[in-house]
């Protein structure tokens, strides 16, 4: 059986998304989105370790953990971008 999350259509519904939620992070840099391990990514950077990451049940979801890990990177200045610098470093 194929769940409806295994068949979304991830760039129609980010598509979706940047248009609700045009200043949000995930808009201004566009993460990659992907499904692993039964769950939504959307990541910008070069892995999970080292980019920043959202997860979720679906792309929504995965969209906006982005949006409050990338913030809440930025306000406790430990930001780090996919280039290797540091927000705390400009």
């Amino acid at each position: 059986m194929v769940h409806k999350r295994e068949t979304e259509e991830p760039a129609e519904t980010r598509e979706k998304y940047y248009t609700a939620h045009p200043r949000s992070p995930s808009a201004a840099h566009r993460p990659r989105v992907f499904f692993q391990n039964n769950v939504w990514v959307a990541l910008l950077g070069r892995s999970i370790e080292e980019g920043i990451a959202g997860f979720g049940s679906t792309v929504e979801a995965a969209l906006a953990a982005f949006d409050a890990q990338y913030e809440g990177d930025l306000r406790s200045g430990t930001l780090r971008h996919s280039a290797g610098w540091r927000s705390d470093s400009l």
